[in-house]
């Protein structure tokens, strides 16, 4: 299975400067059977804040075992 995500946020209201992200998330699942799954997802984050601007490569991973 693959799947793609788009999100974002925006921190920033009045004088409330907690700034704004977007995520872009690609990920591949794997189902060994009904019960167990392995994920894994590539996620980059686009920050913009008064105190940090930058980018995030992120790289995670599971293994779900459902009862």
């Amino acid at each position: 299975e693959v799947a793609v995500r788009h999100s974002g946020i925006n921190l920033t209201d009045g004088r409330v400067r907690g700034g704004r992200e977007y995520n872009y998330t690609a990920g591949v699942n794997w189902y060994l059977n009904p019960n167990t799954r392995i994920a894994l997802n590539y996620t980059y984050a686009d920050i913009h804040h008064d105190l940090y601007n930058d980018d995030l490569h992120i790289l995670g991973t599971r293994f779900i075992v459902e009862f």
